[in-house]
Formats: C-alpha cells, structure tokens, sequence
C-alpha cells in the first residue's frame, strides 16, 4: 500500500476535498454530493446556504463598512493612546501651583486637571466618532444589505 494511504488526512496535510452537503448541513450528511478543493471553495456556491452569489453592490458595500470599521477602531485605540499619555501627572500640577502649595491644593488641582482633561478628549471623540462615523457606518451597512433585501422583496409581490 501505499504510504499516503495508510496515513490519516489530517497528519498528512493533504485535505484537498470537503463535500459541499457535508459543510451546509454542518457535517452531518455522511453522503458526498460534490467533491471541490478547498482552494475553490470561495469561488463556488454552496447549495443549500446561499441561494444566490452576493451582488457588486453588496460586495462593494461589506468592503466600505468594513473598512470604515477599522477606520473607527484605528481612530478609538488612537483617542486612549492619546488620552492617556497626555494625562495630567502630579508633576504637572506642581508647575502650575508651585512648591509652596500643599497636599490638598495639589489632589484637588490634579483632580480638576484630569477632569477637563477627560471632558475635551470625550467631546472631541463624540464629534469625531460618535456624530459623524458611526451614523456613516450604519449608512454603509444598512444600504448595502437592506437593499438587497428590498430587491427580494420586491420579486416575490
């Protein structure tokens, strides 16, 4: 025999074919309709999942949200990067009152300090990201699903 043979597929690295009914039934159909390489999996249908391959206008709309998605991720890690690094420390209060002020003085200046602080980086954000990308986002996604669900819609009347 050989020796590819008496090895198990997954030892081997050699999956090459899935069934097509095994992966939409979820592996539970132990009948092989279709044999297809795994490289073409993405280019197939699979029947019994999707009815129909997804239209240019949906394509092109998941890329835009997905990219406005990480563009919001990339803009809040940039906002905590920002935020905390720029935090008011007790040195800084120190230049501002001086030596002479005492412990009290200093806690209740760092406190107003960090307080303002977190307020500006907060409103900046709001605009930035919760007033002005997130509603673009929901634009986005909402367009590019919804509208192929108003077109389904519109076949069965």
């Amino acid at each position: 025999m050989n020796e590819t043979q008496d090895s198990s597929p997954m030892e081997s690295g050699a999956i090459t074919e899935v069934s097509l009914s095994n992966l939409a039934a979820g592996g539970a159909d132990n009948q092989v309709a279709e044999n297809v390489p795994v490289r073409d999996l993405a280019r197939r249908e699979w029947r019994g999942v999707v009815s129909e391959p997804p239209t240019f206008q949906q394509l092109k709309g998941a890329r835009l949200t997905e990219v406005i998605l990480w563009f919001i991720f990339i803009l809040i890690v940039m906002f905590l990067l920002g935020w905390w690094f720029t935090r008011p420390t007790v040195a800084d209060v120190q230049t501002v009152l001086g030596e002479a002020a005492n412990g009290k003085e200093k806690l209740e200046a760092l406190q107003t300090l960090r307080n303002e602080h977190f307020n500006t980086f907060r409103d900046l954000f709001q605009l930035a990201v919760a007033s002005v990308l997130m509603p673009i986002f929901t634009l986005l996604a909402g367009y590019a699903f919804g509208s192929r669900e108003a077109e389904r819609r519109g076949e069965q009347r």
